[in-house]
């Protein structure tokens, strides 16, 4: 039954991605493998390969310093390395980035190690 809900949800993330397009990517460098930006006509998605060492994601707007908005993602896959993939709606994503750019803030649960990325959104 595992398999079959694994097998299931990679068909369903293979057809969202599928007729999304590639915007920005960045290495993870101490938690391991990467995160990639893509959109589709009606959401933005981000896709987490191959992440070794940080299962906490947060999604942070920042403004002259100032942290503006933050959303936590979370992930039940405990196999590692994981793969996993979050849809942000367009109303999240308008909250979230600011001047083109959002900030991925990746970490361990006891946050000592950690990422801290920008991935670029250019219209």
């Amino acid at each position: 039954m595992k398999k079959l809900v694994f097998l299931v949800s990679v068909l369903f993330s293979m057809s969202i991605f599928a007729d999304s397009w590639y915007i920005d990517s960045a290495r993870l460098d101490h938690c391991g493998g990467r995160v990639e930006l893509r959109q589709s006509r009606q959401n933005f998605h981000l896709q987490f390969e191959g992440v070794q060492n940080c299962s906490n994601v947060e999604i942070q707007t920042h403004y002259k310093g100032y942290l503006l908005n933050s959303y936590k993602l979370t992930s039940a896959d405990s196999v590692r390395p994981y793969n996993v993939n979050y849809t942000l709606s367009n109303r999240v994503w308008n909250e979230l980035y600011r001047d083109g750019e959002i900030n991925i803030y990746i970490h361990s649960n006891s946050k000592k190690t950690w990422d801290n990325v920008k991935l670029i959104y250019r219209y």
